[in-house]
């Protein structure tokens, strides 16, 4: 309950009454807290989330960036808050120009704040206010895998490729054991 009392004066300036007037506030109140609670769940959803997460605006100036974003980048959020998107990755000119038809995903290399390039996974998405939300995924140990996987091809195509070259001169020798034998008989 909100209350408040006004005095009521006579032309000498004595009160003579007041008059107060009361305000029943429970629903504000509660609304207030459900928005508080609403915003904490928010919060720790973007600053748990295992993806780096940046809203910037249609200019590409950094908004806001929860904590994964901060460890990627090596950048403090006040930094992150400081950069445009092209200071982080050279795709400005795919995250940057109007989005539609929905979110896009594109691979590309995000910059740290050593001048190292990270090949991560962007999935870019227009909101409605015109600000632009980019989850960042840092791909690396997927780009390894990958890598090891093409070197253990390469080598199981290389021991094939021996296997067969094996079995050829294997041929061949039993071949020429053959003929050498009926010569020597």
């Amino acid at each position: 309950m909100l209350s408040r009392v006004y005095p009521v004066r006579d032309g000498a300036g004595r009160v003579r009454r007041t008059v107060g007037l009361s305000v029943d506030i429970t629903e504000r109140r509660r609304a207030e807290q459900a928005a508080r609670d609403r915003e904490t769940s928010y919060r720790a959803l973007l600053e748990n989330a295992s993806d780096a997460i940046l809203l910037y605006d249609n200019q590409g100036q950094v908004l806001v960036a929860n904590n994964r974003a901060c460890a990627l980048t090596g950048y403090t959020e006040a930094e992150l808050r400081a950069l445009r998107v092209s200071d982080l990755t050279a795709a400005d000119d795919l995250i940057t120009s109007p989005l539609t038809g929905g979110p896009r995903l594109i691979e590309h290399r995000l910059i740290t704040r050593g001048g190292e390039e990270l090949p991560v996974e962007i999935s870019v998405s227009a909101l409605e206010d015109g600000r632009v939300q980019a989850i960042v995924r840092d791909i690396r140990q997927r780009k390894d895998e990958e890598r090891q996987r093409q070197k253990i091809a390469g080598q199981l195509q290389q021991a094939r490729t021996l296997e067969s070259v094996g079995r050829l001169a294997g041929g061949i020798a039993h071949d020429f054991n053959n003929m050498l034998a009926v010569i020597l008989n």
